[in-house]
């Protein structure tokens, strides 16, 4: 995965020392995010994250680019769990998973409305970390738990997103855009469960 990560890095500062000849633009970006997960896990609730980034984005023409990104990203869900097991009562709190995501999007940049833009793309993701906290409570006594989770994750996700722009004449720009993983993340039994992501970004293109 660092084999990875190096790579998106080192093509990212290539296109920045190209960005004079190439029509190419460096950028950062950071905002807030609720995400959730779907597929077969019913108690779980969206949970407010955020996430920060770098991108370049090559002009093919006036009409049509394409944007890789290299972005940090913090989801997960809030759990609705409660059981009583044996005596024992559980109740889930959150998971926590923080993602490195690579989109590369193809953006569309209406003529007729300057700065505005739509894009859609793959985005793959390297989990780096993952956390489960819940409670436990028996005869009265509740007893707070915070697990390390990873190991019951798959740690690759992958998946469509998609969203808009628009750009104003300072180079300062706000975007919106949704994220649905196509790969089920569970790596410890069948149940399926899938990333989801809607995001609410500004940035600065340079």
């Amino acid at each position: 995965m660092k084999q990875i990560i190096c790579a998106a890095v080192l093509a990212v500062c290539t296109f920045g020392v190209q960005a004079q000849e190439k029509k190419f633009h460096f950028g950062a970006k950071a905002g807030a995010q609720s995400t959730t997960i779907t597929g077969d896990e019913e108690d779980v609730s969206a949970r407010i994250g955020a996430h920060v980034g770098v991108f370049g984005e090559y002009m093919i023409n006036d009409k049509f680019s394409i944007q890789p990104e290299l972005v940090f990203s913090m989801q997960g869900a809030d759990s609705d769990v409660e059981e009583n097991v044996f005596g024992e009562n559980y109740k889930g709190e959150w998971v926590k998973l923080n993602y490195l995501n690579l989109p590369v999007l193809v953006k569309y940049h209406f003529s007729g409305v300057k700065g505005l833009s739509v894009g859609v793309g793959p985005q793959v993701g390297f989990l780096l970390s993952a956390k489960q906290k819940y409670t436990t409570s028996v005869e009265g006594v509740t007893t707070e738990h915070e697990d390390d989770v990873k190991d019951n994750l798959k740690s690759i996700d992958f998946g469509l997103t998609a969203g808009a722009e628009y750009e104003l004449p300072v180079h300062v720009f706000f975007g919106i855009r949704a994220y649905q993983g196509f790969m089920n993340i569970n790596d410890i039994d069948n149940d399926k469960a899938y990333n989801s992501v809607f995001q609410l970004s500004a940035g600065y293109r340079f």
